[in-house]
């Protein structure tokens, strides 16, 4: 950077290029906030060269909106990718290819702020411009079809959501390969979309599929091969095969363990189903092990968006064990961090426990009105975890059982 700085002098073209493509060796890095600054800067010297109308003017407005994305700074990424259309379509017309890149961006966005007929209509307009230019076989157009089929399944069009996954999946293994990410993630997504509807033998059917072409092409430690089978031990789990389940998400903790980072949080997401595994098993000893473990490493790397489901199994615990004051802090603390971060599934399952807190206090207006409302926060997104509103279900129907058979009695 130095060289050409000092050969072309501040305010030249290639500086501006290279301050571009030094952005996006630092966002990989994960350094956001450097990234952001050279991006700032390569736009400001690109703007001034070339105008604000030009073609560079507009690149750097998409580069700079998709880092302010990753800050989760959503109107000003906005503003920036609006601004790159507006460009783009001005100079090269509504149906040039280089039109559906801010049109992805646009839609990722509207996604993230859980505005999936926003990102439907975003990735269909996308869609019909790869048609027109790329072709059904080019991989852009089986990324925005892929893309569409998870904005419709979080819109809660699961039926509509199938058939694109399929497309995907069967797209992405002519053109990319059965090993490819992307032809994973497509999988995955339609596994998960399977599950959503209750069809766990499909579902564990094509993960297994891809768990040996995974492996095959993988025979070291890979992290798609974890995903794979925490993607397996998450499904056994569900349908109460304990000792598939422990294998699974043992041998995908062992996996993330060697092949990530320490920073990174699929380990956590692991530990925390094995922790249920044990509760659920009735193993207490085992499942606070597990648990505090993955309570600690999410606090040692400052991943408070995720400590709220450890923290409300770990609540589940302390009620086991009779420590009412300890869960009911957990789940306080579990509900208040689900709210924060705005986690619908979080916010549910903490509720939850709050409600057979106020149970195990006797106070059965309180628990019922609780549990009541513990649901129906699942079901404020469409693209939420459905076992989690089963789970809330479940105590509720246990708690009223109880409740009846206690008046009974008496």
């Amino acid at each position: 950077m130095r060289p050409r700085r000092k050969l072309f002098g501040e305010r030249h073209l290639d500086v501006a290029h290279s301050l571009y493509s030094f952005s996006r060796v630092a966002e990989k890095q994960g350094d956001l906030k450097r990234a952001a600054a050279l991006a700032i800067d390569s736009l400001a010297i690109s703007s001034a060269l070339t105008g604000r109308d030009s073609l560079e003017t507009a690149n750097g407005l998409c580069r700079l909106g998709v880092i302010q994305h990753a800050k989760g700074e959503l109107a000003e990424a906005e503003r920036q990718l609006n601004e790159c259309l507006r460009i783009r379509v001005a100079r090269l017309g509504p149906d040039h290819e280089e039109i559906t890149v801010p049109l992805d961006n646009l839609a990722r966005l509207a996604q993230d702020r859980r505005d999936f007929v926003a990102a439907e209509r975003l990735y269909r307009e996308a869609l019909r411009i790869d048609m027109r230019t790329r072709g059904k076989n080019h991989p852009q157009y089986i990324r925005h079809l892929h893309n569409l089929a998870t904005a419709l399944q979080g819109k809660g069009d699961l039926d509509a959501a199938e058939p694109l996954y399929r497309e995907v999946v069967a797209q992405c293994q002519r053109i990319l390969g059965p090993q490819h990410s992307e032809t994973l993630d497509a999988t995955s997504n339609l596994g998960r979309l399977l599950e959503d509807r209750g069809r766990f033998d499909e579902a564990e059917q094509i993960y297994s599929n891809a768990l040996a072409a995974t492996r095959k092409a993988h025979p070291e430690p890979h992290v798609d091969v974890g995903n794979l089978l925490s993607d397996l031990g998450r499904l056994a789990l569900a349908r109460k095969q304990y000792t598939e389940a422990e294998q699974r998400l043992r041998e995908a903790l062992q996996i993330y363990r060697v092949t990530l980072p320490p920073d990174h949080g699929y380990a956590d997401a692991a530990l925390t189903m094995l922790g249920r595994f044990h509760l659920m098993r009735g193993e207490i000893e085992d499942a606070i092990h597990v648990l505090d473990q993955a309570l600690a490493e999410a606090a040692a790397r400052g991943m408070t968006a995720f400590v709220p489901w450890p923290e409300s199994f770990r609540g589940e615990i302390d009620l086991v064990l009779g420590d009412v004051a300890s869960a009911e802090a957990r789940f306080e603390h579990a509900f208040a961090l689900g709210c924060q971060v705005g986690d619908p599934c979080w916010e549910s399952i903490s509720l939850r426990g709050l409600g057979l807190v106020a149970a195990a206090r006797g106070d059965a207006a309180r628990a019922l009105e609780l549990l009541v409302d513990a649901p129906p926060q699942c079901r404020r997104l469409p693209d939420t975890y459905r076992w989690i509103e089963a789970y809330g279900l479940d105590a509720l129907c246990a708690v009223r059982y109880h409740l009846l058979t206690s008046e009974d009695l008496s």
